[in-house]
């Protein structure tokens, strides 16, 4: 078995050096003008609803079938674990350490998509992705097609979560309530004549008849809106995804080496899939050079404290609970789940990394200021500097597969 500790580290590095690369390039084109506000706006915006669902349905879908479904329930229960914890992390850190708003959904939306594909593809191509055999008859490009399926399949959780709840977690208090933002002092400016006027109409408006779509159809719609939240493009990719992999005759058709649209469709849609791996970090580093950097007084020992927590929990933190997790149940209990190396080095690693590059859309989603947006910017490529850590994360991973399976 080729690779050792030395060339997983390596890949593991090399994979963060590309995200770099990337997050600079995307700089260096908004700060020569080949890239404007819109199209900076327009390449996150057709990355997180057009790329990503195609690239769930592409890769999810293909390896998802009824015998298998099953046998994903790990990636789920792992997934929503971990945002569960960090979030307790992050409410911890805010009422503890006053940290700034945006440090509970940094804290639980890492990057569960671009960073784990790429790492998992460079892994491919340097051979250690052969320690993920499963079996005699196994080999890398089916170990590496089972990775992303996996990483995936936890990436949904984690998208549906964060732009569901995500931009309420990056509001304050205020604005929650509906306190601050527009135009905050107008209720209290009014004269005398004003208020004069308002005595003599502020009942009127209760005595207003009440019709009866008022009291079916539009308060239904009004309730059901927390449920309509859940819904976004991601969630619409996995849900077709689903279909067309449970479905024989649907997964015959798209996924099947004979299949009628394996070799146009099903390519075409792989195709553009990818290039979400390149595309949000581009944006991010297009938005490090457009969005203002924070005022003098926002940058104090709080905000660098809160970094350096971000930075703890997503690299070490979470990720060593995560490897220890997977170590404890395969050895008290190898047939805990599936055995698959490739799916236990998926439940380790995509809890590792740092905030999702989504988080720029979260923010915008949540309408902060162009300060905050601008901060989170800077938040995201400082954390991003430290991805070589994942070395460490990817080493540990591999040494627990070893020592479970060989």
């Amino acid at each position: 078995m080729s690779g050792g500790a030395g060339e997983s580290a390596l890949a593991a590095f090399q994979s963060s050096v590309a995200i770099l690369i990337i997050i600079g390039t995307g700089f260096l084109a908004r700060r020569h003008n080949l890239l404007d506000e819109h199209g900076e706006s327009q390449i996150s915006f057709l990355a997180n609803n057009l790329f990503l669902p195609l690239l769930l349905v592409s890769e999810v879908g293909s390896n998802l079938k009824s015998s298998t479904v099953l046998s994903m329930w790990p990636l789920l229960a792992f997934a929503a674990s971990e945002m569960v914890f960090a979030y307790v992390l992050g409410v911890a850190g805010r009422r503890f350490f006053n940290f700034p708003q945006w440090i509970t959904p940094a804290l639980i939306f890492n990057n569960t998509t671009s960073l784990p594909l790429l790492l998992a593809r460079n892994l491919k191509q340097t051979g250690t992705m052969e320690q993920l055999l499963n079996g005699p008859g196994d080999d890398a490009a089916a170990a590496l097609d089972r990775c992303e399926t996996y990483i995936l399949v936890s990436a949904v959780l984690h998208t549906i979560a964060r732009f569901s709840i995500g931009p309420r977690l990056m509001r304050s208090e205020d604005e929650k309530h509906g306190i601050g933002g527009g135009e905050p002092d107008t209720a209290y400016e009014s004269d005398g004549q004003d208020e004069e006027t308002e005595e003599r109409t502020a009942l009127l408006p209760h005595h207003r008849p009440r019709h009866a779509d008022d009291r079916w159809w539009k308060r239904v719609w009004r309730r059901t809106e927390y449920v309509r939240s859940f819904f976004n493009p991601a969630l619409s990719g996995a849900v077709v995804a689903v279909f067309l992999g449970l479905v024989p005759f649907t997964h015959t058709a798209f996924f099947s080496s004979s299949g009628v649209f394996k070799k146009n469709l099903t390519q075409a849609l792989k195709q553009m899939g990818d290039l979400i791996t390149a595309l949000l970090p581009f944006a991010v580093g297009s938005k490090l050079f457009s969005k203002p950097s924070p005022p003098a007084q926002a940058r104090t020992w709080t905000n660098t404290f809160a970094l350096l927590y971000l930075v703890l929990v997503r690299y070490a933190v979470i990720p060593g609970l995560c490897c220890l997790a997977v170590y404890l149940a395969r050895s008290h209990n190898p047939e805990a789940w599936k055995k698959d190396p490739a799916l236990d080095f998926a439940l380790m690693i995509s809890g590792a990394g740092p905030p999702a590059i989504t988080l720029m859309s979260i923010t915008e989603i949540a309408a902060a200021s162009p300060e905050m947006i601008g901060q989170v910017a800077r938040v995201l490529m400082v954390s991003y500097i430290f991805t070589p850590g994942l070395s460490g994360t990817v080493v540990a991973a591999l040494a627990i597969i070893k020592k479970v399976y060989h």
